[in-house]
Formats: C-alpha cells, sequence, structure tokens
C-alpha cells in the first residue's frame, strides 16, 4: 500500500476509539464523566506500569505533545498534572474524545487531526513527547521517529511504546515468521525488507469490535529500535506488558512431548487447568518477553551518549 492508502485506512479503522472493547468489557457504554473516570482507573490498573514510564507529575508547566489519543486516559492524566498539553491524532474521533475532556475540566482545546508523519508544528516546540502504541500502525517508524526528534526541543525526552519483534506471543504463535525474522536481523542482514504481518497477527493486537484487524503493524526488536533512536541519548529501553493468563493443561505433565503445544497464552481457562494470571506475569513474563518496548529518550545537546 501507498502511505497515503495507509494513512486513509488508519483514519477510518482508528475513529473507533482505541480501547472500545476494554470499555464494552466493563459495560461503559457512554461519555459521563462518573463513566470515564471508572475507564482511566480500569485502564491504568491493567497497565498498571504505565504511568511508571509517563511520569505525570514531571510534565507540570511543560509543552507536552502526546501522539494518538485513544479513550484519552493518557492525556487526562498529563492535563490533570498541569502539562501545557497538545495532542494529535490521525482519526477524527480521538481528537473529539480529548477535546470532551478538556471541556469537562474547562480548559481550552489543544488537540487536531493530523499524523505523525507529519506533524504541524514548528521545530522545537516541545519539551517531552509521549506516544503510547502508536508509531507501529504509521507504515513509516523512522519518519515518526525523526519528526519527534524535530519538534523536540534539545534536551527533550521521547516516551514512546512499540510492539515488540521477538515477545512470547510472537514465538509461541507464530514461530516460523519469527525465526524467520530473527535470521534476517542476525544472520542474513543484507536481506532487507520489511517482515510481513498476517492478517491474523494483526488482528490478535489490534482488532475493532466487528473483529477487523488493524490495516498497519509492524514488530521491531530492541537492536532495531536503538538503530532508529540513533539521535536521542537512550536512557532506558525495556519490555512490557502480557495477555491475562499463562495456563498449562494438566495433561501436558503426563505427555509432555505430546501435548507441548498444550500450553496457551491467551485464552481464558474452562478448567483442569494450571493457571498464572496476569499480576504476577507482568513482572516476570512481562519483563523479560514483553509484548511491547517501552523507550525514554532524549533529544541530544551534544553528541555523548549517556545510557543507563
Amino acid at each position: 500500500m501507498s502511505q497515503s492508502e495507509i494513512d486513509q485506512l488508519n483514519a477510518s479503522f482508528w475513529n473507533e476509539l482505541c480501547g472500545s472493547a476494554f470499555a464494552q468489557s466493563l459495560g461503559i457504554t457512554d461519555r459521563t464523566p462518573a463513566s470515564l473516570k471508572r475507564f482511566d482507573a480500569a485502564y491504568l490498573g491493567y497497565y498498571s506500569y504505565l504511568l511508571g514510564y509517563i511520569r505525570p507529575g514531571e510534565w507540570t508547566g511543560k509543552q507536552v505533545l502526546e501522539v494518538g489519543l485513544g479513550y484519552g486516559t493518557v492525556g487526562q492524566t498529563l492535563l490533570s498534572s498541569g502539562t501545557n498539553y497538545f495532542g494529535v491524532d490521525i482519526a477524527a474521533n480521538p481528537v473529539k474524545m480529548i477535546q470532551y475532556r478538556q471541556v469537562l475540566m474547562n480548559q481550552p482545546s489543544t488537540c487536531s487531526q493530523a499524523s505523525v508523519l507529519a506533524l504541524p508544528f514548528a521545530p522545537e516546540s516541545f519539551d517531552g513527547v509521549i506516544s503510547i502504541g502508536v508509531f507501529h500502525h504509521t507504515g513509516d517508524v523512522q519518519k515518526a521517529i525523526d519528526e519527534t526528534h524535530r519538534v523536540l526541543k534539545p534536551g527533550g525526552k521521547a516516551v514512546l511504546m512499540l510492539y515488540n519483534q521477538y515477545s512470547y506471543r510472537q514465538w509461541v504463535s507464530w514461530p516460523a515468521a519469527t525465526f524467520k525474522a530473527w535470521l534476517k536481523e542476525f544472520i542474513f542482514t543484507r536481506s532487507g525488507g520489511k517482515n510481513q504481518v498476517s492478517e491474523k497477527q494483526r488482528k490478535a493486537y489490534d482488532a475493532s469490535l466487528d473483529g477487523t484487524s488493524a490495516p498497519e503493524i509492524v514488530f521491531v526488536s530492541r537492536r532495531e529500535f536503538r538503530k532508529m533512536m540513533r539521535k536521542f541519548n537512550i536512557l532506558h529501553l525495556t519490555k512490557e506488558n502480557n495477555g491475562p493468563f499463562f495456563y498449562i493443561d494438566k495433561k501436558w505433565f503426563y505427555n509432555p512431548a505430546k501435548k507441548l503445544l498444550g500450553i496457551k497464552l491467551f485464552k481464558k481457562p474452562t478448567g483442569g487447568m494450571f493457571l498464572v494470571q496476569r499480576p504476577w506475569l507482568l513482572s516476570t513474563l512481562g519483563r523479560w518477553a514483553g509484548l511491547d518496548l517501552y523507550i525514554e529518550a532524549e533529544k541530544k545537546v551534544n553528541e555523548v551518549p549517556h545510557e543507563k
């Protein structure tokens, strides 16, 4: 697809707010302040590590841009912390949601519909850029990162999340494709080209309420992420996130060779299983081979990198 086709499909697909399925699971069907508050509490409870990356209290009084607005939880958190907040999204409805939240907070609208590949801001406009789970949908991750670099002030920080190429989900669900990506990256390094992502893979990560998969997704490795962020000083690069369950059919213990593929990671168990749930997994499986890569990076003031 051409970039313009990807943009059009994304603008249509993401008009259904990211988080709509989560809201539905909570029984939330309206936009009352009480419902939004309940959604935000549940969302931040599920992604319990998220505020540790965003750290809203550190942005008070600073110019911050959020790219990809979704249901508005991150934006609400930043606004409540006294941030000079701006937001963009390629789709119209997420912009309307955060504008509605700003009305509820008696704050002026500072959000607009725009692509991260062509941000409508002057160079060095922001102290921070925050984007959780957006760049891998754009069709051009490097261009999104370059635009982030352009609009950041020297010393400004980017907090970004991209999908992990080598997460446990990739190895278990698509081992051949994942091994092929590994070979291309570490063995046949001159093969080039973007790894193909099936519709089934895209649907496993992002799907609308009617089951339509996201039009574009790419996965990146830690190595690739570092390379794409070469204009920045990388402060932290970590893995996070996992599905709600990890469980094993009891028969596996009697015949492990035959039942090796009986390991289930994503579907809710119906009985007869040994079960480990999400809270414990977040600090173990999520940190070792999580679904997402989180990076905190600083726009270089000089050319001497400092990583910890």
